[in-house]
């Protein structure tokens, strides 16, 4: 790989932790972007998420002031300042591969110091994100924006997925939903963040609200029945109450009924 594609050179190498000084000021990787650090006497290539950048003096102990001078005439009078200032980032690993075979996890060993760092290519992403592994080691993370870090790192790997990147959000998201536990919180973060990448969901048909059935009164508010009057031919069978009542101002009968006027 020519030498322009490579960031920077490792510094500090630990089995949980990279640190990459870049070999130009600024040139860093974005957070949660994938790299590989290289080694020449190594067949080990080992992947990481970068986690941190930073930029500051060579000289911890030196206090960076401000110039206030307009834009672009601070490089002009002062163009020793790049010599003393550096651009650093640190990388998380969460993959190595010998030959073809990539595995998802921590590597046996770290990097050597002054291994060469380069962005990971578009297979060699696909290859450690093809297994679910890969999510574990973001997630123990301590002293960073673990919801930030998990949607930029999972946005780079889907990526490189084309059609299939649906389909791998779903299963990191199933595997996320196992590692958070009960952080329903950071889980809701994520799956926030990574929305725009799922599409719009199908509209839902609209709900409709079954038509009630008509009210039935009980049997015992229906009027009942008026038995033993005459219903005309002679039989004797219930009769409604309005024919069962007699007409206001008559009797049943040929004698003056005295009740005939409350009716």
């Amino acid at each position: 790989m020519p030498e322009t594609q490579h960031f920077g050179e490792v510094i500090g190498s630990d089995s949980q932790l990279l640190e990459v000084e870049c070999h130009q000021l600024y040139n860093a990787p974005t957070f949660g972007s994938f790299v590989r650090a290289d080694c020449e006497q190594s067949d080990r290539g080992h992947y990481a998420v970068v986690t941190r950048v930073t930029t500051g003096p060579f000289d911890g102990h030196r206090v960076v002031q401000a110039h206030r001078m307009p834009p672009g005439e601070l490089e002009q009078r002062k163009p020793h300042l790049p010599s003393l200032l550096r651009t650093t980032f640190q990388a998380l690993p969460i993959g190595y591969g010998e030959g073809e075979v990539v595995v998802a996890g921590i590597s046996p060993l770290p990097p050597r110091l002054h291994c060469y760092v380069s962005p990971a290519g578009t297979d060699e992403i696909r290859s450690v994100t093809a297994q679910q592994g890969w999510l574990r080691p973001l997630t123990r993370t301590a002293d960073l924006p673990l919801e930030e870090l998990l949607v930029a790192a999972i946005r780079n790997a889907a990526a490189t997925w084309g059609d299939e990147a649906p389909l791998r959000l779903v299963m990191w998201g199933k595997f996320l939903a196992r590692l958070l536990g009960r952080d329903y919180v950071t889980l809701e973060t994520v799956l926030a963040g990574l929305a725009p990448l799922m599409g719009a969901a199908p509209p839902r048909a609209p709900r409709t609200r079954p038509t009630p059935a008509p009210a039935q009164h009980p049997r015992f508010e229906q009027p009942m029945p008026f038995y033993g009057s005459s219903n005309g031919n002679g039989a004797r069978g219930p009769v409604s109450p309005d024919a069962a009542r007699p007409s206001r101002g008559t009797a049943s009968s040929g004698a003056h009924d005295p009740f005939a006027e409350d009716w």
